[in-house]
């Protein structure tokens, strides 16, 4: 299995070429009824009406993949005709075929979701799975959703799970433009009052039943601060240009130690581990690049250069680790309790 990206901050998306940026909520959102977006994954994704449509890289180009996301559909009585749109194909938005997710509200009791397809640009929808043609979800509540699609001319398939509970499946012919993708659109689309709030977004190329996503936060300083600036520096939800930690010395390190897994949530497996920076370096800097640093039983890892160019623009860098890189095998909890991430300047 690989897990082809995890995405728990706003900087790992992309604004759409046309559309208004996202708002990022970074609390917990308590929706009329009581229910809270649970916030596991720092952050929540926030789309408001057809203003706010992001997209996210899967990593690469595939014909066959689980979507994973936790989601909080607010419904009110004036909004009757509000929808929610996960589109998966390729990155150029609104161009090829393309599938869909989408969700129609005719009331405040449910949102009642179907999957489609577009054979002329995102336009020309017509539905895919028949029987049923839709499934009915409870509002003001978070659910958590699994969509496993297959691309294939004559075996594609689509499973559609809420709370890990198979609701929907499909098998037949489904393609996209050039049988793949590698991109997905989250929206929220009609409806002046339609809000969305996603989280913990996974792709993985098997099964993300039962998945969860936490994210680690800085808490103090680790093994090495080579760097000026302590974890208050980059303890953003968003990133903040006028606070941050910095260098001009190659081979210098800064380390963090990082909040520690609940006890409540041992009964989740690791399965991979995702560190991101958010990184500039301007043109006149001694340093030709950066790298992820770690440190995980009492020794430190570094990664293969980022890639950030000298340019002084900010890029967002991820890796994603499926085995601990000192041990060479899959992640326990203890050692995630113990880690400390950074970044060496190269």
């Amino acid at each position: 299995m690989t897990i082809l990206n995890m995405v728990w901050e706003p900087s790992q998306t992309q604004v759409v070429v046309g559309a208004p940026a996202y708002q990022a909520i970074t609390n917990p959102t308590q929706l009329p009824g009581g229910s809270f977006d649970t916030n596991f994954s720092r952050c929540s994704l926030f789309a408001k009406s057809d203003s706010y449509t992001f997209t996210i890289g899967l990593g690469g180009t595939v014909s066959e993949l689980w979507t994973h996301f936790s989601l909080n559909s607010d419904q009110s009585s004036n909004n009757a005709t509000a929808q929610i749109v996960v589109s998966w194909g390729l990155s150029t938005f609104g161009g090829g075929e393309q599938i869909r997710m989408v969700s129609t509200s005719t009331s405040t009791a449910a949102n009642v979701y179907k999957f489609q397809k577009s054979t002329n640009g995102g336009a020309a929808w017509t539905d895919i799975v028949t029987t049923p043609t839709t499934f009915s979800v409870a509002t003001k509540q978070l659910n958590r959703f699994d969509i496993r699609i297959k691309l294939h001319g004559s075996a594609g398939s689509i499973e559609f799970y809420v709370n890990e509970v198979l609701r929907m499946s499909y098998s037949g012919a489904l393609v996209t433009q050039n049988n793949s993708m590698d991109y997905a659109f989250f929206s929220s689309d009609v409806g002046i009052f339609c809000t969305k709030c996603y989280s913990e977004i996974i792709f993985a190329d098997a099964s993300t039943l039962g998945y969860r996503l936490y994210s680690l936060t800085p808490t103090g300083a680790g093994a090495q601060s080579d760097f000026t600036g302590t974890f208050a520096d980059i303890d953003d939800i968003v990133p903040d240009v006028t606070d941050f930690i910095n260098s001009d010395t190659v081979g210098h390190i800064t380390l963090f130690a990082l909040s520690d897994l609940s006890a409540t949530y041992n009964k989740y497996g690791v399965v991979a581990v995702s560190a991101l920076v958010n990184a500039a370096i301007t043109p006149d800097s001694a340093l030709a690049d950066l790298q992820i640093a770690l440190r995980t039983s009492a020794t430190n890892y570094f990664t293969s250069n980022l890639g950030v160019t000298k340019n002084s623009q900010t890029y967002v860098k991820k890796v994603i680790l499926e085995l601990n890189p000192v041990t060479s095998v899959p992640w326990s909890y203890t050692e995630i309790n113990a880690l400390q991430l950074g970044v060496k300047a190269v």
